[in-house]
């Protein structure tokens, strides 16, 4: 049996993910590849926090990467996808690490090599695949099956 949770990014909701990273054995992190900047920095900001669970850490859970609406004129191509985010992690990483150091915030979690970019493959606690999907045209459902059922 598959059991879906859709989790919504919206920030007021942050504070419940750690409960359902708990349930999960498997882990969708949907980023619309057409969205702009400010969705784009909030995706992120997510995704730092996903990857900077104990829950994350401890578990590994393998976590599938979704850009979505590939089928979008301004869509980011996939590779340029995963760039623009490990380049926009590494910012989230940078700024929560300098809150840190000055004592702004009691925000947890480090991810990846001190001082250093972040990069999926390498610094990620937990196995992570790319893949693109349009809902529109199908392509790139497969990956997503394969992924949920492996």
């Amino acid at each position: 049996m598959v059991r879906f949770i859709d989790f919504p990014g919206h920030p007021r909701l942050r504070g419940l993910l750690g409960d359902y990273l708990k349930a999960a054995k498997k882990l969708v992190f949907v980023v619309d590849a057409a969205g702009d900047e400010a969705h784009f920095t909030a995706a992120a900001e997510t995704m730092f926090d996903v990857l900077t669970s104990s829950t994350v850490a401890s578990a590994q859970p393998p976590l599938l990467l979704l850009g979505a609406q590939l089928d979008k004129t301004s869509a980011r191509p996939m590779d340029k996808l995963k760039s623009d985010l490990q380049t926009a992690i590494t910012a989230v990483k940078e700024s929560r690490a300098s809150m840190l150091a000055t004592g702004e915030s009691d925000v947890s979690g480090v991810l990846g090599r001190k001082g250093a970019p972040f990069k999926f493959d390498s610094d990620a606690p937990t196995p992570v695949q790319v893949a693109a999907l349009s809902a529109n045209t199908g392509v790139g459902m497969a990956a997503l099956v394969d992924f949920i059922t492996q």
